[in-house]
Formats: C-alpha cells, sequence, structure tokens
C-alpha cells in the first residue's frame, strides 16, 4: 500500500490501483490585512468600482473592476463583492494551472496572474461569494490583488463603507458584535 495526495487535496491509501480518499483541509497564509464592507453605508455611486478598473485596466469601466456593486433601488441597499482572502481559498485551489493564482508575498492576497489564466472559470464556479469574474475581452480572471496594500477603492469611498484593517482583529471584532437587525448589517468578514 502507498499513501498518495492528489493534486485535487485528498489524500489516500492506493489499493490495487483505486485511492480510497479522505478530504483534506488545505489553507494558504492570512493576507495581512482585507478590504471589509459596510453594505449599509453604500450609497451605490460606483466610485470604488470605477477606479478600481482606472487603476488596474487603465480605463474606467463597472465591468473590468476586481469589487462589484449588486444594487436593489427598490430596498434602497447595495451588497458590495470583492475578495475575502480567504484562507482556504478554494478558487486557487480550483485553478488547474500552476501559479496562475498565487498569494502576494508583500500582502498576502490572492492574486491572479492574468498572463497565466487560461479562463477556464474554475475560479469563478468555486469561489462562494461570487468575488471572481472573468474579463469582458481577455477572459482572465478578475480578483481584487489589494492594490498592492493601498486599495485604491478604501481611499475614494466617499462614505465610508469600504476600510482596509486587520484580518484577524476584524474577524474578532466582527464575532462580538450581535445583529441588531436585517437593517444593521456589520462588515463583511467571513472565515472562509
Amino acid at each position: 500500500m502507498n499513501n498518495l495526495k492528489t493534486q485535487h487535496g485528498t489524500t489516500g491509501t492506493a489499493h490495487g490501483g483505486a485511492i480510497v480518499s479522505s478530504l483534506v483541509t488545505r489553507t494558504v497564509p492570512l493576507a495581512k490585512k482585507i478590504v471589509l464592507t459596510d453594505p449599509g453605508l453604500c450609497r451605490g455611486c460606483d466610485a470604488c468600482e470605477l477606479v478600481c478598473s482606472l487603476r488596474h485596466e487603465g480605463r474606467c469601466g463597472l465591468e473590468l473592476a476586481r469589487i462589484q456593486i449588486t444594487k436593489d433601488f427598490v430596498n434602497g441597499e447595495f451588497l458590495l463583492d470583492i475578495c475575502r482572502q480567504c484562507q482556504g481559498p478554494q478558487c486557487m485551489f480550483a485553478c488547474p494551472v500552476p501559479g496562475a493564482m498565487y498569494v502576494a508575498p508583500e500582502t498576502g492576497a490572492r492574486v491572479v496572474d492574468e498572463k497565466k489564466c487560461i479562463g477556464c472559470a474554475r475560479c469563478v464556479q468555486a469561489c462562494q461569494f461570487s468575488a471572481i469574474r472573468l474579463h469582458r475581452e481577455t477572459a482572465a480572471a478578475l480578483n481584487c490583488d489589494l492594490c498592492d496594500g493601498d486599495p485604491e477603492c478604501v481611499k475614494i469611498c466617499p462614505t465610508g463603507a469600504l476600510s482596509y484593517d486587520d484580518w484577524g482583529e476584524s474577524r474578532s471584532q466582527h464575532r462580538k458584535k450581535p445583529m441588531a437587525s436585517q437593517n444593521s448589517i456589520p462588515r463583511s468578514t467571513y472565515a472562509c
């Protein structure tokens, strides 16, 4: 019997050519900081999306941004979709191309190498937060890279709906705050 580790994160023992597998939890180092969102403060002005696309693409286009605002004008609610820099990033583990998604050493951000990305959309399908989309022209995955540690979206947000905070401290503060009502949505700091 041989112990094996597959590319899909399972391990098992080979029995006559078959692998008996068990689920293995894979993780990567935490990002040093993350962009936190407070949907209750967002007014849907699109400034974050426009500055993001300008920084990364050199032009403004909402569909080119690494942050997206889902707008519900009837109820006056805005949901900000941005990478949560998961410790167990399923997007990264789903990518079939070695090095196309990696952890940036300076910030700990989960980054897409657009030159290596083949546009297969496995990362898009794997992200439970809908934080990754494909570029409309190149088909490369678009994901928040934290602007090398100085997020433009946070700097431009006029209402303070976005902040750039320590991952660990923010998560523990979030857990201590009970949600008073559905209208009082805390900053998103989901542990993935």
